[in-house]
């Protein structure tokens, strides 16, 4: 039977964001989540972050600001 402990850690519970009725199970939050991760990975390099995430550097820098990405 499948139940919320299948889930992996970060789909547990809705993720905290400034964006009203995002919750973990949303695009626009895994979305955020998974760049906050690869600008961890890249120590905030912005330019090995978007090619890593296989984006355009202007894009990265759009989604980090819609995202409120610090």
């Amino acid at each position: 039977m499948l139940n919320e402990d299948c889930l992996p850690f970060e789909l547990r519970s809705p993720i905290s964001t400034d964006h009203k009725g995002l919750s973990a199970f949303s695009l626009a939050a895994v979305e955020k989540l998974h760049i906050q991760k690869v600008l961890n990975y890249t120590q905030g390099n912005k330019a090995e972050a978007a090619r890593l995430l296989e984006i355009g550097i202007a894009t990265l820098y759009r989604k980090i600001e819609e995202y409120k990405i610090k």
